[in-house]
């Protein structure tokens, strides 16, 4: 299982994660969380898999496996920005994975986190005036 660091949340959270096609099977574990817990295999394809994740403390585990060998953690590189507008959001990834004969690969699952929390994540505030352009 990976540190706590960038695999640790707290609080309520939507989470959209997707893969482009690799060489090697990808998915994330859920842990700790209040009701979101399990296994999530992520397609190959681009679909993204889209979850709201909420709870005291809560870790996700990005994990791998090349062909047919045993499923193996391993640390996401982590971001965070404030993003319009959807605000706080964090984005998890990793750079290259290493196959254990030797063979590095680039990363393809990309894991998207927007905080749902008001008190940490307020709504943006409405434009008070109209700035459409006329037709």
């Amino acid at each position: 299982m990976p540190t706590l660091g960038a695999g640790a949340f707290f609080g309520p959270w939507a989470l959209t994660a997707s893969a482009e096609e690799g060489f090697f099977e990808e998915r994330f574990v859920i842990t700790g969380s209040a009701g979101s817990d399990g296994i999530f295999h992520v397609p190959g394809d681009g679909s993204p898999v889209a979850l709201s994740v909420d709870g005291a403390r809560w870790v996700v585990d990005f994990q791998a496996r090349f062909g047919e060998q045993d499923w193996f953690s391993y640390d996401p590189l982590r971001g965070t920005a404030i993003v319009a507008p959807h605000g706080l959001t964090v984005t998890l990834f990793s750079e290259q994975l290493s196959e254990p004969g030797g063979l590095v690969f680039n990363h393809s699952l990309v894991m998207g986190l927007v905080s749902l929390d008001p008190t940490i994540n307020p709504p943006l505030p409405q434009i008070p005036v109209d700035i459409t352009l006329p037709d």
